[in-house]
């Protein structure tokens, strides 16, 4: 039995969007991950005892980790995805009637 994929590709350029409700239940646990990410490192920030530098290093090795893991779940979960350049509908130069 072929497992329902939770990622569509995008039509679009490159990526995915959630098609099922496990699509969307990772975008959620990953946007709330981000978001108690964010409000610890702005406490972190007020703090004088902490390193500000550190803290901000940190916080973007914690986005990108979280953000790979979230790249990689939709990889394998989702359609393959491949860069898809849109369709121009206007015509090209040359062709069609002629300017006077």
């Amino acid at each position: 039995m072929a497992q329902k994929k939770w990622s569509k590709a995008k039509k679009i350029s490159f990526g995915w969007y959630p098609a099922t409700w496990q699509g969307w239940l990772t975008l959620a646990i990953y946007l709330i991950l981000e978001i108690k990410l964010a409000f610890i490192y702005s406490e972190r920030l007020r703090d004088p005892l902490f390193n500000q530098t550190v803290s901000t290093v940190i916080f973007f090795f914690l986005t990108a980790v979280l953000t790979s893991i979230l790249v990689l779940i939709s990889y394998h979960r989702g359609e393959k995805a491949s860069w898809r350049w849109p369709t121009s509908t206007r015509p090209k130069r040359g062709k069609g009637k002629k300017r006077k």
